[in-house]
């Protein structure tokens, strides 16, 4: 385990899925490459067992830089039609 992945301290092999310590600067390049945004979508599988954290942390990154976050929930493929339809 490392403390921080930007810095391990380290020499260390293997891979990094969907961190949420990734979650505020994720968020905030988009912020950068539109600057006027103001509400962001994200699409959860509640099964997936990094959701909560990663919702959270992206909760949290949405009020730091004023973007209201909208979480919606899919469980199969056709729950996204409709998602996408919607306003």
């Amino acid at each position: 385990m490392v403390s921080n992945l930007a810095r391990p301290g380290g020499n260390i092999t293997g891979l990094s899925f969907m961190s949420s310590d990734l979650a505020a600067k994720r968020l905030e390049l988009l912020k950068q490459t539109f600057p006027r945004i103001a509400r962001v979508a994200v699409l959860y599988l509640p099964a997936e067992v990094s959701t909560a954290p990663e919702l959270r942390e992206t909760e949290a990154a949405a009020r730091t830089i004023n973007v209201t976050l909208q979480p919606l929930e899919v469980r199969h493929p056709d729950d996204l039609e409709p998602l996408f339809t919607r306003e």
